[in-house]
């Protein structure tokens, strides 16, 4: 494929340039790059390779695309994320409405930024961000039901990684940030070819193995290997790039990988598939077949009520 730069223009304000290198800017030589990546994804100056019709798809914003680099990050002052996200009406309403809902039960209202941070965590502030660009992303596609049912299923996946993750030892937010981002191929592929990946997702397929066939025979990738290029290009954190790009493969151990990829199957039982495939199994199955032996009675029991939790999820983020 042609080396490409396809993005479209954001144009940021410099005051959103100087909030981005504030709140990365004394980390070292690798996040400066990270910054200086997010600032010119949305200037038109970081040539893509080999993504192709990939380009398609436009790059989170820079607030949402910065807190995303700090998924794996501890180093990361408060304030210095206050000052990122101030740049984010939309970001900074959510997050102080969620600081001061029943949920945190505080006493008084907040209303200063850094002081709702603190209260959610950095975690939650970018699992929050995560979940805000992604269901952007989709509001700005056409409005189709494959796009419904890939958004519905990445809520299901994410509802059900955020319940498992004490099981597993993973902080619940950080699971569910990495869930809610596990189909970015899909999401590729949907814009890059819309009419077609809807066609393809509307036939019956026998199992996952035929879906992922049927997206390489007639876009030359399956959406595994698209979400992986698509986060290597957006610089996203190895383990999402690794989510992204391995979410189907068979879970193998007691990590974030795992829950996700046990997540997205039990989505798929529990009705919530993005394409519909034969192959269904009970979610008594799954949990057999791939959650380690050692953690299976007690990943059962954090299972108890998921449905009514993830109808509640998708009621509340559906578009």
């Amino acid at each position: 494929m042609s080396s490409i730069t396809a993005f479209a223009k954001r144009g940021l304000t410099s005051r959103l340039k100087q909030s981005i290198k504030d709140a990365l800017g004394q980390a070292g030589p690798a996040q400066a790059k990270a910054v200086q990546d997010a600032v010119a994804l949305q200037e038109e100056q970081l040539e893509i390779r080999h993504l192709g019709p990939l380009a398609k798809l436009t790059p989170f914003g820079p607030v949402a695309m910065t807190l995303l680099r700090t998924f794996d990050r501890k180093d990361v002052a408060v304030q210095q994320i206050a000052r990122l996200v101030s740049s984010d009406a939309a970001l900074t309403s959510e997050l102080l409405g969620l600081a001061n809902s029943p949920l945190f039960a505080v006493q008084v209202p907040i209303t200063d930024l850094a002081h709702a941070i603190a209260v959610l965590g950095l975690e939650r502030t970018q699992a929050m961000a995560s979940t805000m660009a992604m269901r952007a992303m989709l509001r700005s596609a056409p409005k189709t039901p494959i796009m419904r049912r890939v958004w519905r299923h990445s809520i299901a996946t994410a509802t059900i990684a955020e319940a498992l993750a004490p099981a597993y030892g993973i902080t619940p937010v950080l699971a569910q940030t990495a869930a809610i981002m596990h189909d970015l191929g899909r999401v590729a592929l949907l814009a890059a070819h819309p009419d077609q990946y809807a066609d393809l997702a509307v036939r019956s397929h026998e199992s996952v193995d035929a879906i992922l066939a049927a997206e390489r025979s007639q876009f030359g990738m399956d959406h595994c290997q698209a979400g992986r290029l698509v986060a290597e290009a957006w610089r996203l954190p190895p383990v999402l790039q690794q989510v992204a790009g391995e979410h189907l493969a068979s879970p193998s151990a007691s990590d974030l990988l795992s829950i996700v990829q046990t997540s997205c199957r039990l989505a798929h039982d529990h009705g919530l598939a993005a394409i519909v495939h034969e192959h269904h199994r009970k979610p008594a199955d799954t949990l057999d077949a791939h959650v380690p032996a050692a953690i299976r009675e007690r990943v059962n029991g954090l299972l108890q009520g998921i449905d009514r939790q993830i109808y509640e999820r998708i009621e509340s983020l559906d578009f």
